[in-house]
């Protein structure tokens, strides 16, 4: 089902978000484990006028919860919604988890970005300071 908020100035689609012009360059937004894209809506609404926003469900989460999720699936399946599209190349922006999607994505699809911008997507903790990371864990 397709609901569009146009006082919000987003498309919603079953399992993405889009926003914006369709003659201005796109940004595609990958959200962190445990949320949704629906973390995106404020930036979404704010920059519509100035570029066109996509921000999909990640398998496991939202829409998609029930899907299984593998780094290299979801990395095809951004490409097909790219492609399906007709975006050409997009800045990606990952927060957390989707920060490591998105490098993923800049390496395998490099002809198809603009630019990588990563949000809180850090490398491995070790040691004591990994402790509250193994506690959240489980």
């Amino acid at each position: 089902m397709l609901r569009a908020n146009n006082q919000r100035g987003i498309v919603e689609y079953p399992d993405y978000d889009i926003s914006g012009s369709g003659q201005t360059k796109t940004i595609l937004l990958l959200h962190g484990a445990g949320v949704t894209r629906k973390m995106w809506t404020p930036q979404m609404m704010a920059l519509y006028h100035t570029y066109r926003l996509l921000a999909p469900d990640l398998p496991r989460h939202g829409s998609r919860s029930q899907e299984k999720f593998t780094f290299s699936e979801a990395v095809a399946e951004l490409n097909n919604l790219i492609e399906e599209n007709n975006y050409g190349k997009v800045l990606v922006v990952g927060f957390s988890l989707g920060g490591y999607l998105a490098s993923e994505f800049v390496c395998k699809y490099p002809n198809k970005t603009n630019g990588l911008v990563l949000v809180g997507s850090s490398t491995i903790p070790r040691g004591y300071i990994s402790i509250p990371y193994h506690f959240l864990a489980t």
